[in-house]
């Protein structure tokens, strides 16, 4: 094979190092926003809030790198019944 990995290796270990960056991020965004926006100040309500965004950004994060081309088309086309193909 050339000393390569394969395509497994490579994504299980690309998405493995990347998870830190996908939590702190999305972290440190919630704890700057949540309370400057108003919503409920109790700590249930922002580790939810926390827990939610955290999910969302690794689904996004894992759904871009599968397609990343089709997303960026599907972003570039004002029509929806274009966009679906």
């Amino acid at each position: 094979m050339g000393g390569l990995y394969r395509v497994d290796t490579y994504f299980l270990a690309k998405t493995i190092a990347e998870v830190p960056i996908f939590t702190a991020l999305p972290l440190v965004y919630i704890c700057l926003v949540y309370y400057s926006v108003g919503l409920y100040a109790s700590l249930s309500h922002f580790f939810t809030a926390a827990f939610v965004l955290i999910l969302i950004s690794h689904v996004a994060t894992s759904f871009g790198k599968k397609r990343p081309f089709q997303l960026k088309l599907v972003a570039c086309v004002s029509d929806f019944r274009v966009s679906v193909f």
